[in-house]
């Protein structure tokens, strides 16, 4: 993602690590892991007042730290770059092929993440889907076909990940990709479709709610991500203003001819594992 913050792996490369010094290290330690770079959550059967003098007794004596670098200013992600890229890669550590496709979109706070993440459910959110669907059960070239959009704070993408069948082409399988995907630009979704997402989200946050673990993650991260301790209820409820034209209308706009894709393969002449080792 050239000019975004995710254009690098968050660790670095091994030139970055070996290049890094213990004071390096020391510094960005120093840097980022103060209080007021931290977000605490408590969830449970507690006393507000008896819990509050608990974590004064624990943590007042770390220091507050420096101020942290302000955010990066970054160009609306409308006017970023999008290519078409197409590689092949060897990976000796890969036990078979994986394929990724993906296309960059919107930020989290952005209008049209909301309807992406309909759009990627729809796509290869589960046995239902339609790129399961089309891919194994109705026409098998792949064991695996899952699709999602992920938002994060300054950008994201909707990708699709599928392992394909022994034999089947790399280009078998974008293709019937992208045949889906045009279909949907046709046609739309279906209500059945949004109603079946919907469906799924809701379980799922219950699911989550249903344990203290499962609570401070969602208040956690809906801090993190948009400074509101409730905003993974409200993406509940953005669903419901989603409609099938909406979906149409931002698979038309971001599933273009401008997308990523990755074919992840064994290393040739790599002897193969025996049945049941992981190497």
């Amino acid at each position: 993602m050239p000019g975004s913050p995710y254009t690098h792996e968050v660790i670095g490369t091994d030139e970055d690590l070996a290049a890094m010094t213990l004071g390096d290290a020391q510094r960005f330690f120093d840097q980022y892991y103060t209080p007021q770079n931290a977000i605490m959550v408590l969830v449970g059967d507690l006393d507000f007042e008896n819990a509050r003098a608990r974590v004064t007794h624990y943590f007042k004596d770390i220091p507050r730290g420096s101020q942290r670098p302000s955010s990066p200013t970054l160009a609306p992600t409308t006017d970023r770059v999008r290519a078409h890229v197409e590689r092949r890669v060897e990976d000796p550590l890969a036990q078979q092929r994986l394929i990724r496709i993906g296309w960059r979109t919107v930020s989290f706070d952005e209008k049209d993440r909301a309807a992406l993440d309909v759009l990627g459910a729809i796509l290869g959110g589960g046995k239902t889907s339609r790129l399961y669907r089309r891919l194994i059960d109705d026409d098998p070239v792949a064991t695996v076909a899952f699709a999602g959009h992920e938002a994060q704070r300054y950008d994201g993408g909707l990708s699709v990940m599928l392992l394909p069948l022994p034999g089947v082409s790399a280009e078998v399988i974008r293709d019937q990709v992208l045949a889906e995907i045009e279909t949907l630009k046709k046609r739309g979704p279906t209500t059945k479709e949004l109603d079946r997402v919907r469906r799924q989200r809701l379980t799922g946050t219950l699911f989550g709610l249903s344990t203290n673990l499962g609570r401070a993650m969602g208040i956690g991260q809906s801090v993190i991500m948009g400074d509101d301790p409730k905003l993974f209820i409200r993406m509940l409820e953005q669903l419901d203003t989603i409609t099938p034209r909406d979906v149409q209308r931002v698979a038309k706009k971001y599933l273009d001819e401008n997308f990523v894709m990755y074919e992840i393969v064994p290393e040739e002449n790599k002897s193969p594992a025996l049945p049941g080792v992981i190497r």
